[in-house]
């Protein structure tokens, strides 16, 4: 998909966004915003090797409704800084620290599969701050156990970053994680655009740290991930949003979500029908309505 064909795939869902850059807990970061600088926050967080255009679908409805929407690329994704270390406890520390530097003011968090787990801690932080918090399809933290063999004490090796000989050859690498989606094809080609970059000699590489995985999970085998966030601390309301064909749904009951957050002024629970892990890449005209049915409460 080339420049003038993704500018005219974005306005689809309404004026495109804008960039913004802030320097915020020792990295530079980019989000895009849609709508009034003034109106009320939304900040929405990605998942592992996704990006801020994940929310092109989203965001535009959120402008449309009277908010202001900020899509979040974390530090080693996007266009924000490569700079580790990575996991959910420095990003919740970005996105704690965003608040400041951008200072929103009673902002509602959104963060889709690992970036729920990043927006539970910041929420864990901001307490009284946040306006809300808004859950989907995710963990809610770091992965149950070490992915390699306890008792190893060397660290991984550095991978090096995938290099593609043409935009072709790299979109047919591109794949969303879990697999499994009914996103439309443009969508999909609109991400892939965003998540390669140009390299050198006409060549492509990705828009992530090759090893963002790897540290995210502490860099060296072995070590315990760290606990889980703390959602005692959480007061605001929390709503989570959940794939009806979501793998997710396997791993956690949804409804221990008012279990795992016993403090919060109310909690929902919303399943999207037809929707697999990448909810509002499936089914964005159903969750933007979920969505913004329960922002119009707070």
């Amino acid at each position: 998909m080339d420049q003038d064909l993704d500018a005219a795939f974005v306005q689809r869902f309404g004026p495109p966004p804008r960039s913004l850059r802030a320097s915020a807990n020792g990295a530079e970061l980019h989000l895009l915003e849609w709508g009034d600088p003034g109106a009320e926050p939304v900040l929405m967080i990605h998942g592992m090797r996704a990006h801020a255009r994940w929310f092109t679908p989203v965001g535009p409805a959120l402008a449309a409704a009277g908010f202001r929407a900020l899509s979040l690329d974390l530090r080693g994704h996007g266009e924000s800084a490569h700079t580790p270390p990575y996991g959910h406890g420095v990003y919740g520390d970005d996105v704690r620290a965003l608040v400041d530097v951008l200072e929103l003011s009673r902002p509602i968090v959104v963060g889709h599969s690992m970036g729920g787990g990043v927006a539970v801690r910041a929420a864990a932080s901001l307490g009284a701050r946040l306006r809300g918090l808004v859950v989907v399809d995710s963990p809610l933290g770091p992965p149950p156990r070490p992915r390699v063999l306890p008792g190893a004490t060397e660290p991984p090796a550095e991978r090096t970053a995938s290099e593609f000989a043409s935009w072709h050859e790299a979109r047919v690498r591109f794949k969303l994680r879990p697999g499994d989606t009914v996103a439309a094809p443009d969508l999909l080609d609109h991400l892939a655009r965003h998540a390669l970059r140009a390299l050198p000699g006409g060549r492509f590489g990705w828009c992530f740290d090759a090893n963002v995985a790897q540290r995210f999970r502490n860099g060296a085998r072995g070590v315990t991930p760290p606990p889980q966030p703390d959602g005692s601390a959480i007061r605001c309301p929390v709503i989570s949003i959940w794939g009806g064909e979501s793998p997710m749904l396997r791993r956690i009951d949804p409804r221990d979500v008012t279990e795992r957050f016993p403090s919060a002024a109310w909690t929902a629970v919303e399943i999207i029908p037809d929707a697999h892990h990448h909810v509002f890449l499936d089914q964005p005209a159903a969750f933007n309505a979920t969505l913004l049915r329960y922002l119009k409460t707070l």
